[in-house]
């Protein structure tokens, strides 16, 4: 990410397409009454951007409290690390992600911090002031042949066979409180 944030600090205009993905996979098991123990969640998200400098992208797989929402509010963080002082565009498939994010600069603190993904979106809120970035997030449609979003899937597919792993851990409060949803 570090590599791509220098390649792309002279664009003012930037566009991503972002994608998370959840999948269901069941592990056989000859008892019916376990199956249940036997189902794990797999949870990517990724980024594409394409411009004159080049093709950039990112996935990575994540931990803890799945839903296909934080897995696309994961994938739009991911993108907010490589501007900065830049008008950025993000295309994603998820009305969801978009309107999480949107509501905490609608909204007050304490109606945004009760929310689901709050943390995460967090730090996109600190992104977008700490990097001077002017956010805009338009929604897509979803395999629908957008050359730039059918990339991006297949990148956030991509992420449970990666070694990059996004953990939304709190660990400046001595231990207290380990994980933060």
């Amino acid at each position: 990410l570090t590599n791509i944030r220098h390649q792309l600090k002279s664009l003012k205009n930037i566009e991503y397409y972002t994608d998370g993905s959840l999948a269901n996979q069941t592990i056989d098991n000859n008892d019916l009454l376990h199956r249940a123990d036997n189902t794990t969640v797999d949870l990517e998200a990724a980024f594409y951007t394409s411009n004159e400098l080049g093709e950039f992208s990112v996935y990575s797989y994540l931990s803890l409290w799945p839903s296909s929402t934080r897995a696309e509010i994961v994938a739009i963080f991911l993108a907010l690390l490589t501007p900065e002082n830049s008008n950025v565009t993000i295309y994603t498939d998820s009305l969801g992600a978009i309107d999480s994010i949107n509501l905490a600069f609608n909204s007050t603190t304490r109606t945004w911090l009760k929310k689901t993904n709050n943390l995460i979106i967090i730090k996109i809120i600190i992104l977008i002031r700490e990097a001077s970035i002017n956010l805009k997030l338009v929604k897509i449609k979803g395999h629908s042949g957008i050359i730039g979003n059918d990339i991006a899937d297949k990148l956030a597919k991509k992420g449970r066979c990666g070694n990059n792993l996004f953990r939304n851990n709190v660990d400046f409060i001595n231990n207290i409180l380990s994980y933060f949803p």
